[in-house]
């Protein structure tokens, strides 16, 4: 089974490279840092999929959950996925179910858009390990070790739901322990892609097979 992943824009990454930043580039970012509830300086105005402008502070994050909710239920609707379960990929401190509020905001931002979809807290890890930002594991191996899933899966469409993807193994080790379980996974919707060049265009990544 393909695991199919969808960003809605980039995540700049350019230490050491001598890339002068952007407009574009701050947007991305501020708009990721507001998703993550992590401080940022000054605003970013960006666009909604309906082409109107938001303004996002670090007081005022609605606007960016605004962006990827419309954003990531117009994606559902590209694919022709009408129902399922919106499943969030547990942050690094999520050892319980129902414990991740970032990740069930990212998730609830999605559903709150759609008619047919709803958050699943289906996944947490057995112990903490430092997050991939802070240099802990990303090999699927490890990742897979540590994760614990729901058992009494419900049939449907499981869809992944994350902020940022930088070499996939957090997504892939989910998607291989749902299915274990008997779960339905071949899509997973992330708010940025590390990029570590600036692509052609910062909110038009293409989509790409992780397996």
């Amino acid at each position: 089974m393909v695991l199919r992943l969808h960003v809605h824009g980039g995540y700049p990454s350019y230490a050491g490279l001598g890339i002068e930043w952007n407009d574009a580039d701050w947007q991305a970012f501020k708009l990721v840092k507001a998703l993550k509830g992590q401080p940022f300086n000054g605003y970013a105005d960006c666009q909604r999929p309906n082409g109107q402008w938001v303004r996002i502070t670090q007081e005022k994050s609605a606007g960016a959950f605004r962006i990827f909710g419309e954003w990531g239920a117009a994606k559902l609707s590209e694919l022709g996925l009408r129902k399922g379960f919106l499943v969030p990929v547990p942050s690094s401190g999520c050892l319980g179910l129902g414990r991740d509020p970032k990740g069930r905001a990212l998730a609830a931002a999605i559903a709150d858009r759609t008619t047919g979809f709803e958050v699943l807290e289906g996944l947490h890890w057995h112990r903490q390990l430092p997050s991939a930002a802070s240099g802990g594991p990303r090999d699927v191996d490890t990742l897979s070790k540590n994760l614990r899933v729901l058992r009494d899966l419900p049939k449907g469409n499981i869809v992944l739901v994350d902020d940022v993807v930088t070499s996939g193994g957090h997504l892939i080790a989910c998607a291989a322990g749902l299915r274990h379980f008997k779960g339905h996974v071949e899509h997973a919707l992330c708010a940025a892609q590390t990029v570590h060049h600036r692509p052609g265009n910062m909110f038009g990544i293409p989509s790409r097979n992780l397996e």
